[in-house]
This record gives structure tokens, sequence and C-alpha cells, in this order.
């Protein structure tokens, strides 16, 4: 049986010029153990330096109050076809989400605050 190899590298980058502010490197876990809420972990550490400033606290804040039914809507990546692509504007607090499902049982959640304009290209 073959074995994956790789890198993955999470990134946080401003969301004014897209520059990387710091990146965490995962390899892979260690043993047989799985580790629990893996993703939360990650974006902690990543956004540690910046806790408590007011622009981080601010996207916080507006993350925090995105209503859980709609992202509950995006998650359900079982229902939906292969490759398809689903975007959710909420106007009253100007936040984008995306959801993108690149296999069977599997989703990509993006959730921005900087985007007020959604353009699709389906090339």
């Amino acid at each position: 049986m073959w074995e994956k190899y790789g890198v993955k590298i999470n990134w946080i980058c401003d969301a004014e010029n897209g520059y990387a502010l710091k990146g965490l490197l995962y390899t892979g876990r260690n043993g047989e153990e799985r580790q629990i809420d893996l993703a939360g972990t990650k974006v902690g550490q990543l956004a540690q330096p910046f806790h408590g400033l007011t622009y981080i606290t601010a996207i916080g804040t507006v993350f925090a109050h995105v209503c859980h039914d709609v992202l509950a809507c995006l998650r359900k990546a079982a229902r939906r076809d292969l490759y398809s692509t689903l975007a959710v504007y909420e106007q009253n607090r100007k936040v984008t989400m995306i959801n993108y499902v690149p296999r069977k049982n599997s989703n990509v959640l993006l959730l921005t605050s900087c985007h007020a304009k959604l353009k699709v290209d389906n090339q």
C-alpha cells in the first residue's frame, strides 16, 4: 500500500492587500489518534497574535453573528452535485459565504467580509 506525502500550509492574510501575515505548517497527524476540532485549533493559533486588535475583533464579531441556519444550509454537501458552488450574500452585514463541493461528502466553506461584490466566472 502506498502512502501519501506532502505538506499543507495554513495562512492568515491581510484582507486589504493579501499579504501573508503568518503561516502554520501541517505535515499530517501524529500516530493513529484523531485530533478533534483541528480546523478550529489552527484558526486559533493563526489569529492568536492579533487577538484583541480592533480590526480582528470586528471580523470576529461579524463571523459570530452570521445566521446559523445559512451556515447549516451551506454545509450540507451530501445533497449537492460534485464541483458545484453556492454563494450567499448577506447584505445588511456585508458578508459573502461561498461553498464549493470538490468531492463526495466534502465541502470547502469561505466566509469573507472584504468582497462586497460577487462576480462569477463560469470558465
